[in-house]
């Protein structure tokens, strides 16, 4: 399954990946290879658990060639999301997800769940950030596989040659969503 967003060229040579009804956008500077985006809860301990490991993601890539993103579903106020971002020390470009239109538009149900982005603005990974967790409350005493630095590793070197989508089952807290 592959999902794309709308692509939208900017004239000052940055390359927008605009969601419809999504008031913020990605933006991804040309030349640069695509996005991480983090779905994120303060709550959840399991997110709590990855924070030295995105603190890590961000500095090894912020400046290499990804844009970062962290996206905040449910809270309700731009001062909340600032506020837990500073508190964490992640300088991820946070995201006020109050409505859940991110949520909704990438089909986030758990956090932390990552997404990969290339710079066309396909989705080429979706799931945990590694194996870590391989159960709920159940975790491994060393990581053995980084499914998302080996993704962005695979993205980069691909450059021109498109990567396959790859999803795995992300393990963490739940998105609680309105009933329709």
């Amino acid at each position: 399954m592959s999902r794309f967003l709308v692509l939208v060229a900017s004239w000052v040579g940055v390359v927008s990946h605009a969601f419809a009804q999504i008031d913020e956008m990605i933006s991804i500077e040309y030349g640069k290879t695509g996005a991480v985006v983090v779905f994120m809860s303060y709550d959840c301990p399991i997110c709590k658990r990855y924070i030295p490991k995105l603190r890590s993601i961000y500095e090894n890539y912020r400046n290499d060639e990804f844009e970062m993103y962290m996206v905040f579903p449910g809270l309700d106020s731009r001062s909340s999301v600032d506020s837990i971002s500073n508190e964490l020390g992640l300088n991820y470009t946070a995201i006020l997800d109050s409505s859940m239109v991110w949520v909704t538009t990438f089909d986030a149900r758990i956090t932390p769940q990552v997404f990969l982005v290339n710079s066309r603005g396909r989705v080429v990974y979706d799931g945990p950030i590694d194996n870590y967790f391989y159960q709920p409350g159940k975790h491994r005493s060393i990581v053995s596989e980084d499914y998302l630095i080996d993704n962005m590793e695979a993205l980069k070197s691909a450059k021109s040659n498109p990567l396959p989508f790859s999803s795995r089952k992300s393990i963490g807290c739940m998105i609680e969503r309105a009933k329709e």
